[in-house]
């Protein structure tokens, strides 16, 4: 009976997550504020329980969450000859969160080799950075160097400390380049959702230095290759659009409070303000049917490179959503245009 009570409990919450999800996909929302703090909850415990950050939520990612830490290796189904070195902190007395782990194969070890560098997403509040192993392995077993990193996220500081985390994991990974094995000369990020965004922020803001802050000043942030899946670009279009009445939405505890008043510091967060020539090529790929983050976000970011006559891709997923089933097959167009930017030639910093 307590078996089964278990298991019916287990269905409930499940299902109740579920339906949060399909919610958010619906782009519903509580226009008179009833059950607005339910709402909130099974938001971060979606967010907490989708590991990988694609927005579906699986029965191994539920039935594991309360046992994450012992159960990581099977989750993660580490392949066979990538070791894992886990858990270095990239900034100077950095926290829990400014911490970053460094995949590896014996594919080209003799050589200093390009690296990727995953962000999670999780609405800025959420996630984790064992959730970028498994879209990591195959890049590694190919060659590269995979790096997946955490930073601040919104409940422990609001905006600049994400960007200014990233930057500074980028600083690190260059200044000990050749200790890491990695060609400072040729390294890629990629990001979903929110890591999406601090992914377009990385590639468009440079050196940009009210955003450098957080150790290794000496050594440039620039990274030679962007992959955007699904991230914002312009927080007050999305805001108008998708979550006007929502005090809780993770904009605005990104950001501290309502965007209107911080007009500023909000224009200053857009990748869309530091636009250049001179920006790494890029590749955004974004779902047509996604509720969450329109589809018309990575639009925007399209269209600014393009003017700006950045190299850029734009890829629109028919049907998809925020994340999902139809993003494993563009797996392989991620690896495409990596290998093409990064594995040859050596472009400036």
């Amino acid at each position: 009976m307590l078996s089964l009570k278990k298991s019916v409990l287990a269905l409930i919450i499940c299902t109740g997550l579920f339906s949060f999800a399909a919610a958010q996909q619906s782009g519903l929302s509580n226009e008179a504020g009833r059950g607005q703090e339910q709402q909130t909850r099974l938001r971060q415990q979606f967010e907490r329980l989708d590991k990988d950050q694609d927005g579906v939520l699986t029965f191994r990612e539920f039935a594991s969450g309360r046992y994450v830490k012992e159960r990581v290796a099977k989750w993660g189904n580490v392949p066979e000859g990538i070791d894992i070195q886990r858990d270095i902190v990239y900034v100077p007395a950095g926290g829990k969160s400014q911490r970053l782990d460094i995949l590896r194969s014996g594919v080209g070890a003799e050589d200093l080799r390009p690296a990727i560098v995953y962000i999670h997403g999780g609405s800025f509040r959420g996630g984790d950075k064992r959730g970028g192993w498994p879209r990591l392995f195959p890049l590694v077993e190919a060659g590269y160097i995979g790096v997946s990193l955490n930073y601040r996220l919104s409940r422990e500081a609001t905006f600049p400390a994400q960007i200014e985390d990233c930057k500074a994991a980028i600083r690190y990974l260059r200044r000990h380049a050749e200790d890491l094995g990695i060609d400072p000369e040729r390294i890629g990020v990629w990001g979903v959702s929110a890591g999406g965004y601090l992914a377009s922020l990385l590639g468009t803001s440079g050196d940009v230095a009210e955003l450098n802050q957080g150790g290794w000043s000496e050594t440039s942030s620039r990274v030679q290759a962007v992959c955007n899946w699904y991230g914002p670009a312009d927080f007050f279009r999305l805001l108008a659009k998708v979550r006007t009445n929502d005090p809780n939405s993770p904009e605005r505890q990104l950001f501290g409070g309502d965007l209107e008043t911080r007009k500023d510091l909000v224009d200053r967060a857009s990748p869309l303000r530091y636009v250049s020539a001179d920006d790494p090529p890029f590749l955004i790929v974004h779902g047509e049917a996604d509720r969450i983050i329109p589809h018309e976000q990575g639009t925007f970011l399209f269209s600014a490179l393009q003017q700006a006559g950045v190299e850029v891709e734009f890829v629109s997923v028919p049907g998809a959503g925020h994340g999902g089933e139809p993003f494993r097959e563009q797996q392989q167009r991620v690896m495409e245009f990596f290998d093409r930017v990064l594995a040859k030639g050596e472009p400036e910093l």
